[in-house]
């Protein structure tokens, strides 16, 4: 990393500097200054790219984030069943949970599925409501 690089990252990222032992009251106005720029750039992204701050509970301006964002308003507008898969931690649940409050079925109960504790065999028939066929002889 150049100098360059680096004299961008600190004027884009730092807000002031203390020495030890830090003053409270000089901590206080550094935290509120920080707060005042980072909110002034949220708003720039806000208006930018027509998101509601929290939306879903979810946050990030990223372009792959902006694509879930809009896939999320225009999957909730179809009234189809939707299969999210990832790994885990990657907020499925909070994207399912954003899919319900977007939906036509906002007011009803949102239940949550662990499919990974259902056993393979079992998990196509409770999701979709299948019965066995009973053969009798």
């Amino acid at each position: 990393m150049d100098n360059r690089h680096i004299k961008q990252l600190v004027s884009e990222s730092f807000y002031d500097f203390h020495t030890l032992p830090p003053l409270p009251e000089g901590l206080l106005e550094t935290l509120g200054h920080a707060y005042d720029i980072a909110s002034m750039k949220w708003d720039d992204v806000s208006v930018k790219h027509e998101l509601l701050p929290g939306e879903y509970e979810m946050i990030g301006a990223s372009p792959p984030m902006l694509d879930l964002f809009r896939n999320i308003r225009n999957v909730a507008a179809v009234d189809a069943p939707v299969l999210i898969t990832g790994e885990s931690g990657t907020g499925k649940e909070l994207v399912a949970r954003a899919l319900h409050e977007k939906s036509g079925r906002q007011h009803m109960p949102f239940v949550a599925v662990k499919c990974g504790g259902l056993p393979n065999g079992l998990i196509q028939s409770e999701l979709s409501g299948h019965k066995k066929a009973l053969i009798s002889t």
